[in-house]
């Protein structure tokens, strides 16, 4: 029997959700959805953004440091 994940996250977040997520504000999460830099879905006449667009997102700016 398959076990499910420790956290199971939502399909979708609010733009408040995602800014929560983040740690940034929500007008920021906006000006990042004006620009085309996190994809939105609409759902009904709600803007949503897709929690795989979010990790999609962070996984961009990562950087990797190097080892000392």
């Amino acid at each position: 029997m398959d076990t499910p994940p420790a956290t199971l996250r939502p399909l979708t977040l609010t733009p408040r959700q995602a800014a929560r997520e983040l740690g940034l504000s929500r007008s920021f999460i906006y000006r990042l959805m004006r620009a085309g830099t996190i994809p939105t879905t609409i759902v009904g006449k709600r803007c949503r953004i897709m929690t795989t667009d979010l990790l999609a997102y962070l996984a961009a700016g990562r950087v990797e440091r190097p080892a000392n």
